[in-house]
């Protein structure tokens, strides 16, 4: 019985660090999308923070696994700022303003990178732990 039980808590664990990979890929393909659009000068639509895939994975799966870790709260934060620079970007993109653009670029990278080290801090107490 206690084999079965770790059998299953180590299946359980496994699926984490999938959600996890998924997760961190949904954000990257977004970033990489944005990156596309500025080099061809295309105005990208981009959905509010809630309605995106990640938006929607934080919302559902994301608060069900990790609300109580803090780094969950980061990543929300970290998530929301990114939206917030990416919608900037897109007007400024609109504009045709593409010095600003490129510096709205940088910071959504940078912002980017934050966003990416709460998806691997939970994915390392995940890999500690079930409890966070």
């Amino acid at each position: 019985m206690v084999k079965s039980l770790q059998k299953s808590l180590t299946l359980s664990r496994s699926q984490i660090m999938i959600n996890l990979s998924q997760t961190r890929l949904i954000h990257i393909d977004l970033l990489e999308q944005m990156k596309i659009a500025m080099r061809k000068g295309i105005v990208p639509i981009i959905k509010d923070s809630d309605n995106c895939n990640f938006g929607k994975w934080i919302n559902d799966s994301g608060k069900k696994l990790y609300q109580q870790s803090p780094e969950f709260k980061l990543l929300e934060e970290h998530h929301d700022q990114f939206h917030n620079i990416a919608i900037e970007l897109t007007k400024l993109l609109k504009k045709r303003d593409f010095d600003m653009a490129e510096i709205a670029m940088r910071e959504l990278q940078h912002e980017s990178k934050g966003l990416i080290f709460m998806i691997s801090m939970l994915e390392y107490r995940s890999s500690k732990t079930t409890n966070f």
